[in-house]
């Protein structure tokens, strides 16, 4: 009995003590496995870290332009190997720990978004409802697009083609709710394809342009097709399609913070509507997709009274968007003005516009090729290059009457797009800046005050300046782009939100420059985001050397000669046989925000493996 009491004791004491080991190992793994995690966390860390100090390249081996992750980093009693993908832009890494439950190891992946614009420059020389003003000699070298007028005196010309686009909206009707939220939409799980908004204009006029507030994640989705439809009041839903605009996902703001702070403006073809009758705007995605989607802002109350917006998989079969009588954020512009083509000393290329020819300024406009008009005022001769035709109403080889007008073209930076290139300045500020000699280092940065360079200063731009004020530049001072944005441009920003039209402007004069980097397809985008028309937001003389200069709400003046990549402006003038010549429309450049804060998580892309 002794014996099996004996027995029976130490058996127990056996199972109570493998429960005890098994209870410590499971305890341990557990612990081990929250610390691999935080080990894989501090590696993606890491990767933030180096590249958004790129020039850091003792702590980060590979710097500047190829680090693709770390292997074995020791820390604490592990370890994390990472890897950057910097195609799809994911951040994968692993942490490893060995303790008393062996060794364990996890695995995380995440994306990084890049505070940025992907920007399609489609004209060397853009213009707003302020058009072009040309005078004493002054020549544009290359081709023009505008939504406004052009007009040139004293033997003024354009020697590429010209085409003039109806004007800015004169009313618009929508709504920017708040309180606010934002609804997932182009995702599989759940399928949503379609967004709708009804809405009821109160003029009768063509619609030219729908503003929206739309965000998608750090990888472009496919693109949104922006339509526009009847009511069918039977179904109460959308009815048949007027008009429909195809809008890259690159166009759109990344979902980080701020992004509802300004618009993506949609250009439309001109479509006449009612006042007081229904319509429909649809946002139609053709696939889905569970990583790469939209967020829509829309009401949490019913600001917009009697219309409402619904979201689904089909057009047949919409169902309400969050609680009844919501409304997404957007704007529906209509009316507009049709500019006028008179130039002195003729264009060069072919023309489009409503209207050609003014006699107040010149009897007759020679057109080089082709000219598409709607109405003439003066003599209008075609083909001046070859046989020269006179046009009339009547359809000829080189005239062309009765041509419908020709869309606005939106500006390719959307009020969204420079809002978050500002948020990309980051948190230093600094008052006023003047630099007279030698070379500094400048940026990400927020100027409060003014930005002065001359004489032989040299302003590297490692990151984006925001001047809360005006950028005054001359006698030979540069601003040039740091080598560490590699093969990403530049931004500098002049805006003073609480000064908006005497703050926000830059003047480049004698010989001063703005220059990209050692990669030649590199540049600095120069923004003046001033409202002022009557003065110059943007002043460009003496021989001025730039990059891209990019004035959407003021007036750009240029005198004797400047040389630049693109030009866009509301309103633009030049005088004093000033020359404008600039290169080839840039298609899909990325103006990064730059080494410094630029790269930050993607919400929602978190995992663990």
């Amino acid at each position: 009995m002794a014996l099996v009491l004996t027995s029976a004791v130490l058996v127990l004491a056996i199972a109570i003590f493998d429960f005890t080991q098994q209870s410590t190992r499971l305890s341990s793994r557990r612990v081990n496995e929250q610390a691999a995690i935080r080990l894989a966390e501090a590696g993606i860390e890491k990767t933030v870290w180096c590249l958004n100090n790129p020039t850091n390249t003792t702590d980060c081996p590979g710097n500047p332009t190829v680090y693709v992750g770390e292997s074995s980093v020791s820390v604490g009693n592990g370890t994390f190997t990472t890897s950057w993908d910097s195609g799809s832009r994911t951040v994968t890494s692993t942490g490893n720990v060995s303790g008393s439950g062996g060794p364990t190891s996890k695995t995380l992946k995440t994306v990084l978004s890049r505070s940025g614009a992907e920007v399609a420059f489609q004209y060397g020389l853009q213009v707003g409802t302020g058009g072009i003003t040309m005078s004493n000699s002054s020549q544009i070298i290359g081709n023009v697009f505008a939504n406004g007028s052009v007009t040139g005196y004293n033997t003024a010309t354009i020697t590429g083609d010209v085409i003039l686009a109806v004007g800015d909206a004169t009313t618009n009707v929508g709504v920017d709710p708040s309180p606010n939220t934002t609804t997932i939409f182009g995702r599989t799980s759940p399928n949503t394809r379609y967004v709708a908004q009804s809405f009821v204009p109160t003029i009768t006029d063509s619609v030219y342009e729908i503003d929206l507030k739309v965000a998608r994640t750090a990888t472009a989705p496919s693109a949104i097709n922006v339509k526009l439809y009847t009511h069918d009041a039977a179904n109460d839903r959308p009815g048949s399609q007027l008009a429909t605009k195809s809008v890259a996902g690159s166009v759109f703001p990344v979902n980080i913070a701020g992004w509802d702070n300004g618009w993506t403006e949609v250009s439309i073809s001109p479509t006449a509507l009612t006042a007081g009758t229904k319509y429909w705007i649809v946002l139609e995605v053709s696939t889905t997709n569970n990583s790469n989607y939209y967020f829509v802002l829309h009401s949490t109350g019913d600001p917009y009274t009697s219309n409402t917006a619904r979201i689904g998989s089909s057009l047949t079969s919409l169902s309400q968007l969050g609680s009844a009588g919501s409304d997404i954020a957007f704007a529906v512009k209509m009316g507009g003005t049709f500019p006028v083509l008179a130039m002195n000393g003729g264009v060069g290329g072919s023309v489009k516009a409503h209207t050609i020819g003014d006699t107040n300024v010149t009897p007759t406009v020679n057109v080089g090729n082709h000219a598409y008009y709607q109405a003439l005022n003066g003599t209008v001769r075609a083909n001046t290059s070859g046989t020269p035709e006179t046009c009339t109403t009547t359809p000829g080889t080189y005239c062309h009457p009765n041509t419908p007008e020709e869309t606005p073209a939106q500006f390719p930076l959307t009020s969204a797009q420079i809002n978050q290139l500002e948020l990309g300045a980051g948190s230093t500020t600094v008052g006023t800046q003047t630099f007279i000699s030698g070379n500094t280092n400048l940026g990400p940065v927020v100027i409060n005050g003014d930005l002065y360079i001359s004489n032989t200063a040299i302003v590297t731009l490692t990151g984006t300046i925001w001047v809360k004020g005006n950028i005054v530049m001359s006698n030979s001072g540069k601003i040039v782009l740091s080598d560490s944005y590699g093969t990403d441009s530049g931004v500098i920003i002049a805006h003073d939100p609480s000064n908006p039209t005497s703050k926000g402007k830059i003047y480049v004069s004698n010989s001063a420059q703005i220059l990209g980097n050692s990669n030649p397809d590199t540049f600095i985008l120069a923004i003046a985001m001033s409202n002022d028309l009557s003065s110059s937001v943007v002043g460009l003389s003496n021989s001025q050397v730039g990059s891209i200069y990019y004035a959407p709400n003021g007036l750009v003046s240029v005198s004797n000669s400047a040389s630049m990549k693109e030009l866009v402006a509301k309103k633009i003038t030049t005088a004093n046989s000033a020359t404008i010549t600039y290169d080839q429309g840039l298609v899909n450049e990325f103006f990064s925000s730059g080494p410094g804060g630029s790269w930050a998580y993607q919400k929602g892309t978190y995992q663990i493996l």
